[in-house]
């Protein structure tokens, strides 16, 4: 959350008070960025949310609503439940959060060193 702020403050710097709008590859790049940083961002954390909730849910005991397993259980049976596992698209979510942050770190760079 706090990242997409300050992303906005970096644009906002380079566009308002530097005078140097982006523009044809630069503007691609920023629209990379925010899309993939976003979509990174949101896949990883939920997945890891829902898969942390299944988890916990499932280790409580069955007298209040569990399954009664063992982390061991948890593992084979949540974790790996969908095809690939949750740690697989887990890392998925995370290298396209990182190609986003690189494509707008190479944006700022190469649109703060233009000229005006």
């Amino acid at each position: 959350m706090i990242g997409v702020a300050v992303t906005a403050l970096f644009y906002h710097h380079i566009e308002v008070t530097l005078g140097k709008p982006y523009a044809g590859s630069l503007n691609l790049l920023a629209w990379v960025h925010l899309i993939l940083m976003n979509v990174g961002v949101i896949g990883a954390t939920w997945l890891m949310m829902i898969g942390g909730y299944l988890g916990g849910a499932a280790m409580l005991p069955p007298a209040v609503g569990g399954k009664g397993w063992t982390a061991q259980e948890v593992h084979e049976k949540v974790f790996y439940s969908i095809p690939g596992g949750y740690p697989l698209w887990i890392a998925v979510f995370i290298i396209l959060l990182g190609i986003g942050v690189l494509a707008g770190g190479l944006g700022y760079v190469l649109a703060w060193r233009r000229k005006t």
